[in-house]
């Protein structure tokens, strides 16, 4: 209040200027109105209807900061010349009005609604708050409170821009949208300033997929309100599907920028929109943002990990699934996002349990029976899996419902079967990705079936289309690995690590294979680079400790397998230290890694044979008998074993025995040459030179000539 002049008289010349100021509302000057009663605020600030009059022209002009502002210093004023009672009372109520439709103009609808609220408790016989907060609820999704107000504001006697434009969402809502747009029309005939009916009618025109006629409406908006969220936030939603993602951010953002008291929606649909668009940082950090607004806003974590799946960080994916289901118990489509996710970080039995929880809230039936069975067979129960399968495929015959259920065909050996499926996945995919699992998997299918060439040519079509496929890549080198084209998987292993040239692993599986080419100096090289990329690489240690042995360098061969024992301990490594010491001659040491193989495997058959050839090396047949028989206790009906158990009967003078071994032997693996070898030298020992020979004959044709 200006010192110079007394109350009394700053509020009669302030109230001059507010006269002035409604004259000019009246007029139409909104402007001219802000200005006047900028100056009667001047001389008096106490001057509550100043507030409330420049607030009522600044939201015409669509100043919704200003209103906001004018409306909160008008309610928390205490006017010394406004007499407690009816305009007092009027005054505020006013302020909640206006201030009601500032907030809906600016996404605040729970501020929408507790001032439209406070302006109807104050008095119930205007429509124009229960107009308001009927939008406010729309906005929320409370349809059943929204329809009430309308029909309050109905009986009041409403017909104004207001109603229809709500009444115009509302049907929106309901997909009621001939019904919408003609009341959108309706609320547009009669003027004013509301962008609503037109943000309503262009998301009609969006569901008939009309995207320069829902431009147009935006844009009609944008010129009656350019300080509306929704407009921009609506615009944005329009240019998305239009492909014209720059100009879809720029609107997003200035959404979030003009609504700073509740910008989780806007922030939501920009997430969204860098989802949509792969911009999949960005969209994680307005996710970040929207959880540190309010950590108990769900869909900050449900998009955060839609993102998290996109980068295949299934992990992270589960841990906001798990808070956003903790914050939103009852969402169907939550647990069924879950169950996906668990399926994939072999989470088979939670996984289980979410596709149930999913089903029994109603989420999609065939989506959540193929979670539930990608669970089931990720559990090995392969009959329930495809029990599921079978359902999801009769609901809705879908590319990766055919897929899955390839996959568990492929699972029980029924190849045709798998074949079959995979064939229906790739003639009804429309998902480039099912396509080429499917392509892959038919070829996995088929190369069991030993059909490498037909299996080939899958692989060679997906890696026509995209040259860096992991899995094909690594599929068709193992069919060259058994069609003993070497060189050709060689250069598949080569592809891979170009593309993957941090991964320790494919480097030393090329070693294996280098290893089997004889190529053991370069084999040993492709194991350093693993080992320097993952010094816990126990595979890389061991294939280097085998390529180091084969070049002889012992000492070298045996600091690797040293390297495995402290590791990883296992009963590989101690026969591999074995073997370097059978090299050695030193078989005291032979002996001792036998032992400690047997202590980490006390059943290994493998170990005890190889015991009793080392004894047998040895001259110690007694010992050498013992643990062939050892063997043969674990593994009875191995030829190798039992004809090494008649070799050592020979040995110890015991030729019947031997002959009877070894006759067993033969029958076991009929090509086994040694075994008709070691007979005939024990029936020459009985005498029976007729079936020598004839042993001796065998044991030539197979190979091996007995002198």
């Amino acid at each position: 209040m200006s010192p110079e002049l007394p109350a009394a008289q700053a509020r009669f010349l302030s109230q001059q200027f507010l006269d002035q100021a409604t004259q000019a509302f009246e007029r139409g000057e909104y402007k001219e109105t802000v200005t006047l009663c900028t100056r009667a605020l001047e001389v008096d600030p106490l001057h509550m209807a100043a507030y409330v009059w420049r607030a009522s022209a600044s939201s015409v002009l669509g100043d919704t900061v200003r209103v906001i502002t004018d409306c909160t210093a008008a309610l928390n004023t205490r006017d010394p010349l406004c007499q407690p009672g009816s305009l007092a009372v009027e005054l505020a109520r006013r302020a909640r009005i206006i201030r009601a439709s500032a907030y809906l103009s600016k996404g605040d609808y729970n501020g929408a609604v507790q001032d439209s609220s406070s302006a109807i408790s104050l008095d119930d016989r205007s429509p124009e708050p229960f107009v308001t907060r009927g939008t406010a609820y729309a906005k929320l999704g409370l349809r059943d409170k929204a329809r009430m107000d309308y029909d309050a504001a109905k009986r009041l006697g409403s017909d104004s821009v207001e109603l229809h434009a709500g009444l115009g969402y509302l049907h929106f809502q309901n997909a009621e949208y001939a019904e919408s747009y003609k009341e959108c029309t309706l609320a547009i005939d009669r003027g004013g300033t509301s962008v609503e009916p037109y943000i309503t009618r262009s998301n009609i025109y969006l569901k008939y997929a009309k995207l320069e006629e829902a431009l147009r409406e935006c844009n009609l908006a944008f010129s009656i309100n350019a300080s509306s969220a929704d407009v921009h936030c609506n615009r944005a939603a329009v240019y998305s599907k239009m492909g014209l993602f720059e100009q879809a951010l720029a609107d997003y953002s200035a959404a979030i920028e003009l609504a700073p008291a509740a910008p989780l929606f806007y922030l939501k649909q920009r997430a969204i929109l860098f989802l949509i668009f792969r911009k999949l940082d960005e969209a994680i950090a307005d996710c970040n943002q929207m959880i540190a607004i309010d950590p108990n806003y769900p869909e900050g974590y449900v998009i955060r990990a839609q993102l998290y799946l996109q980068q295949r960080q299934f992990g992270p994916a589960v841990e906001d699934l798990e808070t956003a289901t903790r914050l939103n118990p009852e969402s169907a489509p939550l647990y069924l996002l879950r169950a996906l996710s668990r399926n994939q970080l072999n989470e088979f039995e939670d996984a289980l349990v979410d596709s149930i929880t999913a089903l029994s809230l109603g989420a999609n039936f065939t989506m959540s029976l193929l979670a539930r069975a990608a669970a089931h067979l990720g559990l090995s129960h392969y009959d329930k899996a495809l029990t599921d399968a079978n359902t999801s495929l009769k609901d809705e015959p879908r590319a990766d419902g055919y897929h899955l259920r390839g996959i568990i065909f492929l699972k029980m050996n029924k190849l045709k079967e798998a074949i079959d499926d995979f064939e229906m996945s790739l003639a009804v995919s429309k998902n480039p990705a099912i396509s080429e699992n499917a392509r892959l998997m038919r070829a996995l299918a088929l190369a069991r079936l030993g059909k490498y060439e037909d299996a080939l040519f899958d692989i060679n079509d997906v890696l026509e289309l995209n040259p860096v496929c992991i899995t094909g890549l690594s599929y068709r080198l193992q069919i060259f690995m058994v069609l003993r084209k070497l060189e050709l998987a060689l250069r598949d292993y080569d592809k891979l690590i170009e593309v993957m040239p941090n991964s320790a692993d494919w480097y030393y599986r090329r070693a294996s294979l280098l290893s089997a080419m004889q190529e053991y100096k370069r084999a040993s090289d492709d194991c350093t680079h693993a080992i320097e990329l993952n010094p816990n690489c126990v595979d890389a240690y061991f294939c280097r400790g085998m390529a180091h042995s084969a070049l002889s360098e012992f000492d070298l061969a045996l600091q690797d397998f040293q390297l495995c024992a402290t590791l990883q301990p296992s009963e590989q490594v101690h026969l591999a230290r074995a073997a370097v010491y059978m090299r050695m001659k030193d078989y005291d040491k032979v002996l001792f890694e036998y032992d400690e193989a047997l202590e980490h495997n006390p059943i290994s058959a493998l170990v005890y044979y190889h015991k009793s050839c080392t004894f047998l090396q040895l001259e110690k047949y007694e010992n050498a008998l013992l643990s062939v028989e050892k063997a043969l206790s674990f593994q009875p009906e191995n030829g190798l074993y039992i004809a090494t158990h008649g070799h050592l009967c020979f040995l110890l003078d015991q030729y019947n025995p031997a002959v009877e071994q070894l006759t067993r032997a033969i029958e076991r693996s009929p090509h086994l040459a040694c075994a008709f070898a070691w007979r005939s030298a024990a029936l020459e020992k009985l005498g029976r030179m007729e079936e020598c020979e004839a042993d001796r004959k065998a044991a030539a044709s197979l190979g091996l000539v007995v002198r």
